[in-house]
């Protein structure tokens, strides 16, 4: 059984700070957006 926060105010919604977006992309799937000359970009993958 998971432990319980008295912390999470809002469960299930996913609060990012501002300017920060996340994009999930499916297996064998495809996924565009703009990048700018200025925006950093972070490929997790955790399904190895």
């Amino acid at each position: 059984m998971l432990g319980i926060s008295k912390e999470i105010k809002y469960p299930g919604l996913n609060i990012l700070p501002p300017g920060v977006e996340r994009h999930v992309v499916n297996g064998s799937g495809l996924t565009a957006f703009h990048i700018f000359p200025d925006d950093e970009i972070e490929i997790i993958n955790n399904e190895g």
